[in-house]
């Protein structure tokens, strides 16, 4: 009787666990649309299924939305053919804390139209003035933003604060470099350009080898949240 007890109260304890879920804030940023898929859902199911509707923007994060994160993982789908239904595109680990930011870029050949991850979207994580440095190539990435230099290991990312090193109008040099033997130095620089530098707004830059060119790629995306006042 007593296995059968405790069988019982593990078979609760999964249950239990297989529905967890969990409230969370929601934005978004696409590297690239693929397929002309522009916007997705954040679903959810069992009893009180949800899907959210949110814009994949490639210029700007997208709004706030309130999601919902199964076992600590974010679905997102587009419609499927039967009224009510859902086909899953691409599906991500959730971050601890409230606020995520979903990143979006193009899967492999032949495999989901998008790959995703998750990034800690609150302030003490990202603040403002700062750069979120992603680099999810398979090689590394160096990011020289003002006086802050910073090589990203593949599959890292790495915060880097607000430079104070800048012209008189306020910008900062910035050059990001991709790992590279037989460039001088052993790093050869893919975007060069100048950013606004201050506490108005946060910088996230992702380097990234595309899928069908092969070539590395930067996005940097200046970014100041609508709820900044909410902290």
């Amino acid at each position: 009787m007593k296995w059968f007890i405790a069988l019982a109260l593990a078979a609760f304890v999964t249950t239990a666990a297989a529905q967890e879920k969990r409230q969370v804030k929601l934005r978004a940023i696409c590297f690239q649309h693929v397929n002309d898929i522009k916007k997705l859902h954040a679903v959810s199911s069992g009893e009180d299924a949800t899907a959210v509707e949110f814009d994949l923007f490639t210029t700007v994060i997208s709004d706030e939305v309130a999601a919902v994160a199964m076992n600590g993982v974010l679905t997102f789908a587009v419609p499927g053919e039967e009224e009510g239904s859902f086909k899953t595109i691409a599906t991500a680990k959730a971050v601890p804390g409230p606020r995520q930011l979903a990143i979006f870029v193009p899967g492999e050949e032949g495999g989901p139209a998008y790959r995703c991850f998750v990034i800690d979207d609150s302030l003490k994580s990202f603040p403002m003035g700062s750069t979120m440095a992603v680099n999810l190539s398979p090689v590394a990435f160096r990011f020289s933003i003002g006086e802050h230099i910073k090589a990203i290991q593949p599959g890292k990312i790495e915060s880097i604060p607000m430079a104070r090193k800048a012209n008189d109008r306020g910008q900062v040099s910035v050059v990001i470099s991709i790992a590279d033997a037989a460039a001088e130095g052993g790093w050869r620089a893919v975007n060069q350009t100048r950013w606004f530098t201050g506490t108005d707004k946060r910088d996230l830059a992702i380097g990234f080898i595309h899928p069908k060119t092969k070539q590395p790629t930067v996005n940097c995306y200046a970014d100041s949240p609508g709820w900044i006042n909410e902290g």
